[in-house]
């Protein structure tokens, strides 16, 4: 039996007005907005929704196939673990808990996301923070990065700025 493919929508759907009563006070208008609106959304099972690009208007269809299980009022998902070599792996959170972590993805009116612009954009960053450094008369990532011998040890310029060695720096016990 070939099963749904399960998506956010599906999640708000099932324990979202749930969500909304208990944290009524918190939610803000742009959080209610998205939550109707994914929840009104078209889903796999109903022949899907597109993912549309700005600037050259390619358009994907989009599916949430990281969503793996809801039951009991808990949502079990795959997600990446940078922290360990990118391995995938699963958690299972309450459902209200991941309502809350995904609406942390949701700007105030008035903001937008910016991703990848500028000089920090992911294609040519390297080149164009070079060029920043450049410009502003710094060292280089590399020079940056590896400390010159001549740099001085902590305890050194401590005592430059106080006088001070850090040797006749001794323990004090306090008496109580």
């Amino acid at each position: 039996m070939d099963r749904l493919k399960l998506e956010v929508a599906d999640v708000l759907r099932r324990y979202g007005e749930a969500y909304r009563e208990v944290h009524r006070a918190s939610l803000s208008t742009a959080q209610r907005r998205v939550m109707s609106a994914i929840e009104l959304c078209r889903t796999a099972a109903l022949g899907s929704h597109l993912e549309q690009c700005d600037q050259c208007r390619f358009e994907r269809v989009c599916y949430d196939n990281r969503l793996l299980d809801i039951e009991d009022g808990h949502v079990q998902f795959r997600y990446k673990d940078y922290r360990h070599d990118s391995k995938q792996k699963t958690m299972t959170l309450p459902a209200d808990e991941f309502i809350r972590r995904f609406l942390l993805h949701v700007l105030p009116d008035g903001f937008q996301r910016i991703r990848h612009y500028g000089f920090l954009g992911n294609r040519y960053r390297q080149r164009k923070l070079a060029r920043c450094r450049q410009l502003l008369g710094m060292k280089s990532a590399d020079a940056a990065a590896q400390p010159a011998e001549s740099q001085k040890d902590y305890r050194d310029r401590y005592q430059e700025l106080t006088g001070v060695s850090s040797g006749d720096v001794r323990s004090v016990a306090l008496a109580t």
